[in-house]
């Protein structure tokens, strides 16, 4: 838990550096990052890590920013292949996801695993995991990083491939917990 909040604090502090640009209204975001990167990952050059964890930084910042003036439901369930605890959150605006938080709850706080996922247009634009960080765009990864925000070397294109699936379709799943689906 430790290392996850490093993480956050990371990706949240280091937008600090980054101009400050008012969301749309929308919730997009937009387009300018601190006065030259582009608003979506794919309009980023190849291999532009760098570009994509200052763009992760600016949607996580900006849709955390507005989660106050956005619908806020929670439930929570007992996984019955596991029968581990989850609680999850959701923020809406004008009914679309912006970000779900779920809390696995092994028994203990100090063991409590949390993924935070951020969404555009109701698609998957970022996640948070304890000890992975992913990028999307239309569902497919474009950067999988560690907890140090560095790019993740065992990340072939067969095993993002298969993560990116995964990821996607538990995401699902949760928000189905709502009756909230995907596009």
């Amino acid at each position: 838990m430790i290392r996850r909040a490093a993480v956050v604090a990371m990706l949240i502090t280091g937008c600090r550096n980054v101009a400050k640009t008012p969301a749309a209204s929308d919730g997009s975001v937009p387009a300018v990052i601190g006065g030259a990167a582009p608003g979506q990952f794919v309009d980023l050059a190849p291999g532009d890590t760098a570009g994509v964890i200052a763009m992760m930084r600016q949607v996580m910042r900006g849709i955390d920013a507005g989660l106050v003036a956005m619908t806020r439901r929670d439930t929570s369930f007992a996984a019955a292949a596991d029968s581990v605890a989850r609680h999850l959150t959701v923020w809406l605006q004008d009914a679309v996801p912006r970000k779900l938080v779920v809390i696995d709850s092994m028994g203990q706080a100090q063991n409590n695993i949390e993924t935070d996922v951020w969404f555009m247009g109701g698609d998957v634009v970022v996640m948070l995991q304890v000890a992975d960080a992913f990028a999307f765009d239309a569902d497919r990864i474009v950067l999988w990083t560690d907890e140090a925000l560095q790019p993740r070397i065992d990340a072939t294109p067969d095993a993002l491939m298969a993560k990116q699936g995964v990821l996607i379709e538990t995401v699902r799943g949760w928000l189905q917990r709502f009756k909230i689906a995907l596009p």
